[in-house]
């Protein structure tokens, strides 16, 4: 079986350091890492260029969302893993990336746990996206907003979530 090539996408070097290790280190064979980026741009390139099997990204980015990455990304890789790495918990947040095309997540404290069984999941067993990702718990369907406002000449991006009935 070919190992799975993975992008990851970290703006924080000593977190995609401590990834790039896990991955090389603990499961070489099983996954190769075929690109690391820390910028919006250099992250869509790297991906039309390796077309990764996965990509793991961090979902607090500064600058541009990650969220908007995510749709971004699923334009260029339709059938690519989207994997998004968060420290945030609230469900929201997890099910707006669902709905941008992520198909799982990884909460960052448990990476070394949860990464690799995720990754299996997602990619080899071709499983569905995360159940969260389809329905909330009030049975209606979601639909996603994006807006962008300047702060301090910076562009700023925001998405809510609307339930409808």
């Amino acid at each position: 079986m070919e190992p799975i090539a993975v992008q990851v996408i970290e703006d924080g070097s000593a977190f995609m350091g401590i990834v790039a290790r896990f991955l090389e280190d603990s499961h070489s064979g099983e996954v190769v890492l075929v690109a690391q980026a820390r910028r919006f741009e250099e992250s869509l390139t790297l991906a039309a260029e390796e077309k990764p099997d996965a990509i793991l990204l961090d979902l607090d980015t500064p600058g541009v969302s990650g969220l908007d990455l995510i749709r971004r990304l699923r334009v260029i890789l339709p059938n690519a893993a989207i994997i998004a790495l968060t420290r945030r918990e609230p469900v929201w947040h997890k099910r707006t990336a669902y709905l941008l095309g992520a198909d799982w997540w990884v909460h960052k404290p448990d990476f070394g746990r949860d990464l690799m069984p995720t990754i299996r999941r997602v990619v080899r067993d071709a499983k569905p996206r995360h159940p969260e990702a389809e329905r909330g718990r009030h049975g209606g369907e979601i639909d996603v907003h994006h807006v962008v406002r300047r702060a301090r000449g910076e562009p700023v991006h925001r998405y809510f979530c609307v339930i409808l009935a």
